[in-house]
């Protein structure tokens, strides 16, 4: 039996990971906060939520995905450019894992902020999407 969160999340990382435009555009993609030295900018798919939403009938689950990105320069716009790029790949595409169909995706929010050390700046991409077992 494949578990859909992991295998989901590894899809979501492939399909970021094949773009020749992303992979331009950050100098990694990872599923944690780097702890060692990395150059700015990356992204990180983290922070996923899974609500059972099974019925009798039908195994499905409700996630929730954010997708974090960090940069480092002046400005914003190649933080939204990154974004886009993100946003261009997942919005409205079936992410779910092999067995699994996407029912709908949507992206709900977009927040971008200055870090504590007011030099990084932080993009969030949250997700919300259904997937049931085919």
């Amino acid at each position: 039996m494949t578990w859909a969160q992991t295998e989901t999340q590894k899809r979501v990382y492939a399909i970021l990971s094949a773009d020749a435009t992303l992979s331009a555009q950050v100098n990694g993609i990872y599923d944690h906060v780097p702890q060692e030295d990395v150059d700015y900018p990356f992204v990180v798919i983290a922070d996923d939520v899974w609500t059972d939403r099974s019925s009798h009938t039908t195994n499905g689950w409700d996630g929730d995905l954010k997708i974090h990105v960090w940069y480092r320069g002046k400005g914003r716009k190649v933080l939204h450019e990154i974004m886009e790029t993100i946003d261009g790949l997942i919005h409205c595409q079936d992410i779910a894992a092999v067995g699994w169909k996407t029912v709908e995706l949507r992206h709900n929010q977009t927040l971008t902020f200055v870090e504590e050390d007011g030099v990084t700046l932080h993009g969030v991409l949250d997700y919300n999407y259904l997937t049931v077992k085919i």
